[in-house]
């Protein structure tokens, strides 16, 4: 009898394995799909970040960008200043700060607003203006994404024409947009929205990079800019050389042997722009962005350079 009863038990476990493969598809008929998981975001932008390389790279870009910007403004360009890795690894995490501020802010607003909008469209989406409201929100998502890849190939027209507007809109259009679309099309393959988010998330990194690529240069043009409205904060060069170096366009005056020994010249009215690759970067006094030149001299024994506090 007993053996008789267990043949005729119901077979759970298949029953049970029909449900499971069914269950991932349904929803509710009038609501929206549940939205794509913030962990599988962030899972994805680590593929992106995670790797040492990849920060080291990026911070030596920004680094570049801003040496760029502050020593273009005195004429300069960065082949002959000699920097090494560390120079600009060093240069690049002052241009980054401000940056991952943003950034981290950004992801927090971002976090706060997929929260809400998926549970604003799960508790109305059966009212007669939600599903017209997401599919409006979804068109002009669409035309900021399509603004932001055209920022990337020609300039924008006002208002869209601020320096860090087009790596804004495809930083963050795309991203708003695949989720609207996720909400208003939750029916789709979830792999088709998958792999939208992930492309959406690289047009959000490459996005970021560019804005923090121009901020950098922006800061070192800022900074160029703030150190030629004052020289004097520079500090004071004076410098002593065996032989006439010929700098017609600062101060200098002959001396004899008594005062300086082996020196024959001293030059005066200098300013210390920066000291690398074995050479000074100096500014005359009278130095000025529509004519002025940077004196480059190697640190070689014919010449004494004294340094004294700027101010």
């Amino acid at each position: 009898m007993s053996q008789a009863l267990g043949r005729t038990r119901p077979r759970v476990a298949n029953l049970n394995g029909v449900a499971g493969r069914h269950a991932s598809t349904l929803r509710p008929a009038d609501g929206p799909a549940a939205p794509i998981k913030v962990q599988q975001v962030l899972e994805v932008v680590g593929l992106f970040l995670a790797p040492a390389t990849m920060v080291t790279a990026v911070l030596y870009w920004f680094g570049f960008e801003l040496t760029v910007g502050r020593v273009g403004w005195f004429g300069l360009t960065t082949g002959v200043l000699g920097f090494s890795t560390t120079d600009y690894l060093i240069r690049g995490t002052e241009a980054g700060v401000v940056p991952l501020v943003v950034l981290f802010f950004a992801v927090l607003v971002g976090v706060a607003a997929h929260g809400g909008l998926a549970r604003l469209a799960a508790r109305r989406y059966d009212t007669r203006w939600c599903r017209p409201a997401l599919a409006i929100t979804l068109v002009v998502g669409g035309l900021l994404s399509a603004a932001g890849f055209a920022g990337a190939f020609i300039p924008l027209s006002f208002p869209a024409d601020g320096y860090l507007t087009p790596p804004a809109l495809l930083a963050t259009a795309p991203l708003f947009t695949v989720h609207v679309g996720h909400l208003l099309l939750g029916d789709v393959d979830r792999r088709y929205f998958r792999a939208a988010a992930i492309a959406a998330i690289g047009l959000a990194v490459l996005g970021v990079f560019w804005a923090t690529s121009l901020y950098a240069e922006a800061l070192g043009r800022g900074r160029g800019q703030q150190l030629a409205n004052d020289l004097g904060s520079l500090p004071a060069v004076t410098v002593y050389s065996e032989r006439s170096l010929a700098l017609h366009t600062v101060p200098s005056k002959p001396l004899a042997a008594s005062e300086s020994g082996r020196y024959t010249r001293q030059y005066s009215g200098l300013r210390l722009l920066l000291f690398s690759g074995g050479k000074y970067f100096l500014l005359p006094d009278t130095w000025t962005q529509d004519g002025g030149t940077v004196v480059i001299l190697a640190d070689t024994a014919e010449l004494r350079v004294e340094i004294g506090p700027g101010g």
